[in-house]
């Protein structure tokens, strides 16, 4: 049987290139900024359970930004020692363990604010939520070789909740309305070893969805006992709020096991998913890896963005129906992309379908990174397609689940980069991201260095420095690349070449001590469509180049973008340049704004944003010559 898992991001150091960049402004200015925010917002001091009457009451749930911020400052302590950020996590963890409760429970606001609603409201006060960006940070603390402080303090979390939901034994099923607590328990499990969290990440995965639905019967008790939530979502509880009636926003329309569609709130729906695949890798038999599937292929082919964004409506924050992509009305959450790639990993894992990889890749260059400004220290909760020039980045949000979120998966960033596959066959180390890291593996004997200038460029060059177990390097080739070449040297001074078209896959290469490797992918900016369905986007065009989609913001063109038609056959030039203090490459080309061509530039879609308010879009007319001359003349 085959084995298929990612390569723990602690094994992997990022060294150089664009991610290099990206993971320094993370270290040095998010991480930071999004700590001042909790001292000026009130954060820290809540943990000191000091609330009274009148004092300013964030949102249930707040302290899960701050166990995703720990998260995050894990991982980099991890990566290297840093004595500021070290005071920063130490102190914090401190007030953790100060305000949690001998039963192990830990949500500020229902110790604090409104502790008469303590595990009265599953649907809305995400108490499980909290739990799970708790444990999630207790084992990222223990990974990172900081410590097992944290990790019990994690345990008595779980343990708490299981004592609570554990092992129930008849309906109407008890489980939080947002998933997270699925995955963290997996997390746990694979940490520790023990198998009730793994038992209990199924119980709960089982039973969401599978009728009579408790969140109504828990509604009704609270009315019966006068307790309603100064934090009520909507309108509070009653039959005109819409999320309340319509079970989908929660994930429990049908069983996870029934699920064929992405529906309701995104961010739900995909750390739900992302649980359900940890868990199916672990199952007998495919029901639940099935669902995933079906999952996945609706959401990357009907309902994903194209910069891999999902969640089309405010109204849910999440789904309506298949191919409803409004570009200037796109949602699409910061945390809702993170959550996508973690549920597209998992599932790999077990698919081992390149189509995850290649939306995994479109998704963190361009749906991920344009939700924190190139400064680090601004940020997009949602990330429109278009925009008139009111959108703009903010310092803080009242809700800040997405800056936390952000900070831990860059800092995390060298996990995504390679992935083991074992089996019978032997093992295969699969490149599924390119990035300039070094690989140190010390249980494989595997030592290699990639050097590449990815994705402005196709050029990627591997140095192994030793390789004491037996392994094949398997390469990529990503989805939007139309052709490659590869050339391998032994220390022997044997040299052998390869090359390709966009469907063909290289040779798996065997690995040996003193190997030299470069893969060429051709990159080339092109003009694509959407599906015709798409009836915002019928007409127009967009610019890609590799994993990278590109947008047009008024401050270069001078035209607004409606009057903004693409030229099929203009060719589009890359060039190096600076914006906002980091290197990038934008494209140079012509359109043609209803009179003329003109010449303008392109900037790649994450960077956006980053020089003041201004019209932006991602989608362009195609001009269709005499179209738009006959319209002037009208």
């Amino acid at each position: 049987m085959e084995n298929m898992d990612f390569v723990k991001w602690k094994d992997v150091t990022i060294t150089g290139g664009f991610w290099k960049d990206v993971c320094e402004v993370n270290r040095n200015q998010t991480i930071p900024h999004i700590y001042r925010m909790f001292q000026e917002n009130g954060y820290l001091d809540a943990y000191q359970l000091n609330w009274y009457p009148g004092k300013k009451v964030p949102h249930a749930f707040w302290d899960s930004e701050v166990a995703k911020w720990i998260e995050a400052v894990c991982y980099e302590l991890g990566n290297r020692k840093d004595d500021a950020l070290r005071r920063m996590l130490d102190e914090t963890v401190g007030l953790c363990r100060m305000a949690q409760e001998e039963d192990g429970y830990l949500t500020i606001h229902f110790q604090s604010v409104e502790p008469e609603l303590r595990w009265r409201n599953l649907r809305d006060s995400h108490e499980m939520y909290t739990a799970g960006h708790y444990i999630e940070a207790g084992v990222a603390y223990a990974q990172s070789g900081l410590g097992e402080e944290l990790l019990k303090m994690a345990v008595q979390i779980a343990e708490h909740v299981w004592k609570r939901y554990g092992g129930q034994k008849q309906k109407p099923w008890k489980y939080g309305g947002h998933p997270e607590l699925e995955y963290a328990l997996m997390r746990l499990y694979h940490c520790t070893g023990d198998e009730r969290w793994k038992e209990f990440a199924g119980e709960l995965i089982a039973m969401r969805g599978d009728p009579p639905l408790y969140f109504p019967i828990e509604e009704k008790e609270r009315k019966r006992d006068h307790l309603c939530s100064k934090l009520e979502n909507g309108n509070g509880d009653g039959e005109e709020n819409y999320f309340h009636n319509d079970y989908s926003f929660y994930q429990s329309r049908k069983p996870v096991r029934e699920m064929d569609q992405a529906v309701g709130h995104a961010v739900c729906l995909v750390y739900l998913m992302a649980g359900a695949a940890a868990y199916a890798r672990e199952e007998t038999g495919g029901g639940l890896q099935k669902a995933c599937s079906r999952v996945a292929e609706n959401l990357i082919h009907k309902r994903m963005y194209l910069t891999g964004g999902i969640g089309s409506s405010a109204d849910n924050e999440g789904f309506t129906e298949d191919y409803d992509l409004p570009d200037s009305q796109a949602y699409a959450e910061t945390c809702a992309a993170i959550g996508c790639v973690r549920f597209f990993r998992e599932l790999f894992c077990l698919d081992r379908d390149d189509i995850l990889l290649d939306a995994s890749e479109r998704i963190m260059y361009n749906a991920i990174l344009s939700g924190v400004a190139l400064d680090g220290r601004s940020f997009n909760y949602t990330n429109p397609l278009a925009s008139d020039g009111t959108h703009h980045r903010q310092e803080w949000f009242s809700c800040a689940c997405c800056p936390p979120n952000a900070a831990r998966f860059i800092s995390a960033a060298g996990g995504n980069v390679f992935a083991w596959k074992r089996g019978q066959a032997g093992a295969d180390l699969i490149v599924c991201n390119y990035i300039s890291c070094r690989l140190e593996e010390e249980k494989s004997g595997i030592y290699l260095e990639m050097h590449t200038d990815y994705p402005w460029d196709g050029k990627i060059r591997i140095s192994v420095q030793d390789a004491r177990d037996t392994c094949r390097l398997v390469l990529r080739i990503p989805g939007w690349c139309t052709g490659w070449e590869l050339s391998i040297s032994s220390c022997r001074g044997q040299k052998e070449k390869q090359r390709g078209e966009k469907t063909e896959k290289p040779v798996p290469v065997l690995l040996e001590k003193g190997m030299e490797i470069t893969l060429t992918l051709q990159m080339e900016a092109e003009i694509v469509t959407a599906p015709e369905q798409v009836k915002e986007c019928r007409g127009k065009g967009a610019i890609i180049r590799g994993p990278l989609v590109y947008c047009m913001e008024y401050l270069d063109t001078g035209i607004l973008p409606e009057k903004i038609s693409l030229i099929p056959e203009a060719k589009w030039v890359p060039e190096k340049t600076r914006l906002a203090g980091r290197e990038i490459v934008v494209l140079k080309g012509k359109v043609h704004d209803g009179k003329k061509q003109v010449p303008v530039k392109a900037i790649p879609y994450f960077c956006w944003d980053n020089r003041g308010r201004t019209p932006m879009a991602v989608w362009h007319y195609i001009y269709k010559k005499g179209e738009l001359e006959n319209a002037e003349k009208l």
